[in-house]
């Protein structure tokens, strides 16, 4: 399903737009695409909106992404927002994805709204 990943210059943030269903293999590419877009722009914010997205991904799957920031070199001082697709019932996998993020030294919050997920971005 599509996926939009590009960077807001204006906002100096990457910008992940999925909808649909997302594979973990899918979760996997975008994650390395927006990496580099992250280290091509020079840019420490990520908005990742998955208000429209359902996954296929497991807990494992979740797990290791974190793993590949730092493969890729994503900085520590990243700030990274997660727009929650909130009527998939999910939650929980969002909260532990967002546990297992901070445990290794990212700063990611969960949002509901892309507004607020902003807000905290660029503050």
């Amino acid at each position: 399903m599509p996926t939009e990943i590009k960077y807001l210059s204006g906002e100096k943030i990457v910008l992940i737009k999925h909808s649909g269903i997302i594979s973990a293999a899918e979760l996997r590419e975008n994650t390395i695409e927006a990496a580099r877009l992250v280290k091509e722009h020079g840019t420490t914010r990520i908005l990742a909106d998955n208000s429209d997205m359902v996954t296929s991904a497991k807990t494992i799957d979740l797990f290791e992404l974190p793993k590949i920031y730092d493969e890729l070199g994503v900085s520590k001082a990243s700030k990274i927002a997660i727009v929650m697709n909130l009527v998939d019932g999910r939650k929980d996998m969002y909260q532990f994805y967002e546990t297992v993020c901070r445990n290794r030294g990212y700063d990611v919050r969960l949002f509901a709204d892309e507004e607020s997920a902003m807000n905290w971005l660029q503050n």
